[in-house]
């Protein structure tokens, strides 16, 4: 869910896997908060290692609205293993929100 509530998000790898060392694509899917897919009007992803005080090592971007409130996500790529996390910033025209999401990567 984003910060304020206006979304809801799952936040998957297109295929299932996160590689080290190389780009791939995340498809993200935002729902209303009752659950209509939402057309966003700006989607914006960032982020990082804040425990190492670093960024992505890559320049994610939104290449393609799937429909559906589904948005492919490329560029993505994470070049150690440990805590990362993504910074969603979403706008619907009406609402603008955030989401922020941890995760760990261990291979």
């Amino acid at each position: 869910m984003s910060a304020n509530g206006h979304f809801h998000l799952r936040v998957l790898p297109e295929d299932g896997k996160v590689p080290l060392n190389s780009h791939h694509s995340w498809i993200i899917e935002v729902e209303s908060d009752v659950g209509d897919p939402v057309e966003l009007r700006g989607l914006a992803v960032s982020g990082g290692m804040p425990a190492h005080g670093h960024g992505l090592p890559s320049q994610p971007r939104v290449t393609e609205y799937l429909g559906g409130g589904r948005y492919r996500v490329d560029g993505l790529m994470f070049n150690m293993h440990g805590e990362w996390q993504l910074n969603l910033s979403l706008s619907d025209g009406l609402a603008q929100d955030h989401a922020t999401l941890v995760f760990n990567l261990d291979y």
